[in-house]
């Protein structure tokens, strides 16, 4: 006796197993992760004055924190360094300002090339996942804008946590494992075996060298307006490149300070 075949359970059996990754940092903004940590910590003597609505004297907060940390935090290169600068905050005030920084900076600079491929993916079965040096406030705030504005849902995040000691006070630590410039590939391995995606069957997309790793691990990868170095591995390997228009470099430095470029486009973006 033949057994007959239910195509749609057999398609969304085979959904459940492909994933489509996406790398916050490059690949979707250009913003790097130490500017989250800038923007909260310019901002926070100001939260007080940014709740009440006093103007904008959260922007002249952004502006000093921007200036003083950028630069030593781009030296650095940690992604640990940059967060410990949190030290000593609440949980309540670095939500207010990860929303902030979320809704501000992130979501009018992104490039529109990788929400068309998130877009794309999500229709041809893969399930998105969002991976970030940024913390998890920010992230869960950009996913919540985004599904609602594409119209699809992630199925997953990989993101850097803050620590928090009993008072709610943040402990500048990120709780690990700690998500760098480069994926851990067993990191990547056991959540995507937790989650019953084969990486084999994925997709990916990066755009800076710290995205090799990733590339190197799915069965798709993709070079979205890749920096020098991916550009050329890209194409000794024969990974795919997709090169988009994406504005001016800085953008999102304007966007952080409160300058019309990026504000033009947050109306497009913001939450009821």
């Amino acid at each position: 006796m033949s057994v007959q075949l239910n195509e749609e359970a057999v398609l969304e059996e085979w959904q459940k197993e492909r994933g489509a990754f996406f790398k916050l940092e490059g690949t979707l903004h250009p913003a790097p992760a130490w500017a989250s940590a800038a923007f909260i910590v310019g901002n926070a003597p100001l939260v007080k004055q940014r709740v009440l609505g006093l103007g904008g004297a959260w922007a002249a907060g952004a502006m000093d924190g921007l200036s003083r940390l950028g630069a030593g935090l781009a030296r650095a290169g940690a992604t640990g360094l940059a967060f410990r600068l949190l030290a000593g905050m609440s949980r309540d005030r670095i939500e207010v300002l990860a929303k902030d920084y979320a809704q501000e900076v992130l979501l009018p600079g992104l490039r529109q090339e990788g929400l068309r491929l998130l877009a794309q993916s999500f229709e041809e079965g893969y399930a998105p996942v969002l991976i970030a040096e940024t913390i998890e406030p920010i992230c869960t705030e950009l996913i919540k804008a985004i599904e609602k504005k594409l119209g699809i849902s992630f199925c997953g995040l990989l993101c850097n946590r803050l620590e928090f000691d009993e008072d709610d006070h943040c402990t500048g630590n990120l709780s690990d494992p700690v998500q760098g410039p480069e994926v851990a590939p067993q990191h990547l391995r056991r959540w995507a075996e937790q989650k019953g995606i084969a990486l084999e069957k994925s997709r990916a997309y990066g755009s800076q060298r710290g995205d090799l790793v990733l590339l190197a691990l799915v069965g798709q990868p993709c070079a979205l307006c890749p920096d020098a170095e991916l550009r050329r591995v890209a194409r000794e390997l024969g990974w795919p490149i997709v090169d988009a228009p994406s504005g001016h470099k800085w953008a999102w430095v304007h966007a952080a300070l409160g300058e019309p470029i990026g504000r033009k486009r947050f109306g497009e973006w913001r939450q009821p």
